[in-house]
């Protein structure tokens, strides 16, 4: 064989071999993209955190995923509120909007803006991906708060329970209890005689020791043990937890608790019920200050007007976040600044308040 032909012969196959190679790449990588759009779709979050092609937007809509939340369901829910006066709008956020949240959840909301913060784009300044990057990062911070509230409220299964109204008021017997913790938080003379409760004992000094992990809190509790009425069943007893805290005026601050039970020092009088377990995470720990920072971050965000969405959804969006720190949190004689929104804090007694609106 003419050498000149089989060189010819041999190039052409290397060039072959390298271009079937290439596009056998390119199809690869674009299947990959095709699977974890779907697995995103699919709410196989897990299978998208794992995907080898995976994007920043991606890694922090399945981190929301794995919170119990879907972007597009939670703007949906703020712009029917926001576009709205309905004096109900807590009630609508804890029963349509905000499902079962754990501690696991928090975890996931920090995850999931993290991921978003990545997003940068080729030109910032004019991405619609980074614009819509910042907005979501509101909304999470909009969602964690609501949440805080969500996991103050249900009960241990993880649920608000509005049949429990022993008290005859209109509003769910651990809304309350919740209420009557803020209140206390406040006043140390202050017994919730509002909330016509059959009773309240508080007991002091007590170490928590979590469970599963054997791990001991080194803040000291008070814990309140609050009666609404004859208990039955589920209905009727709750137990809030206040910590030390020297900057609150009683030197007790509402802890935000999770769903587990812990033991604790004093032990609980009752055997099979132990003491609610403070959440891990030390920023998310004062009740009050937890949701005040998180609705700060959501309205900063939202007024940057970064977003690439509709404009009328956006405004409808931004009111409703608004609405919950402007016309429950600073209230008279602070002034509502939406430049500003750090200028005036959520107040226990401004949320005990807040938590009474909410009525079926």
């Amino acid at each position: 064989m003419n050498k000149f032909f089989s060189l010819a012969v041999l190039t052409l196959c290397i060039t072959g071999i390298l271009f079937v190679n290439c596009s056998s790449n390119k199809s690869s990588d674009e299947a990959c993209r095709f699977q974890t759009t779907m697995d995103l779709d699919r709410g196989n979050y897990d299978a998208v955190l794992a995907s080898p092609c995976v994007s920043s937007m991606q890694i922090g809509a399945a981190w929301f995923g794995k919170a119990g939340f879907d972007m597009k369901d939670v703007i949906n829910r703020f712009s029917d509120t926001g576009s709205n006066t309905n004096p109900n709008d807590l009630y609508v956020f804890m029963t349509s909007l905000v499902g079962t949240v754990d501690a696991n959840t928090f975890t996931s909301f920090d995850n999931a803006k993290t991921a978003y913060t990545l997003v940068t784009g080729s030109t910032p300044s004019t991405s619609n991906e980074y614009k819509d990057a910042r907005f979501y990062e509101s909304l999470i911070d909009a969602v964690k708060g609501l949440s805080i509230i969500k996991i103050a409220i249900q009960d241990p299964a993880g649920i608000l329970d509005t049949t429990c109204d022993l008290n005859g008021n209109s509003i769910s017997d651990q809304v309350d209890a919740t209420t009557c913790a803020l209140l206390t938080s406040m006043s140390s003379t202050e017994t919730c005689s509002s909330l016509s409760l059959a009773s309240l004992t508080t007991v002091t000094n007590i170490t928590i020791t979590k469970l599963a992990s054997g791990v001991t809190y080194s803040n000291t509790f008070t814990a309140m043990i609050i009666t609404t009425g004859t208990v039955t069943g589920t209905c009727g007893q709750y137990t809030k937890l206040l910590y030390d805290d020297p900057f609150s005026p009683t030197g007790l601050s509402v802890a935000t608790t999770t769903e587990d039970r812990c033991d604790g020092t004093p032990a609980s009088s009752d055997p099979d019920t132990k003491w609610p377990c403070p959440i891990d995470n030390a920023q998310y720990l004062n009740f009050v200050t937890a949701l005040d920072a998180s609705l700060d971050a959501s309205i900063t965000g939202m007024s940057d007007s970064l977003f690439s969405g509709a404009t009328v959804t956006t405004t409808d969006v931004q009111r409703s976040i608004n609405d919950v720190k402007s016309q429950h949190c600073c209230t008279f004689p602070e002034v509502w600044d939406p430049a500003d929104p750090g200028s005036c804090a959520c107040s226990s007694s401004e949320l005990a308040a807040y938590l009474q609106t909410m009525i079926p």
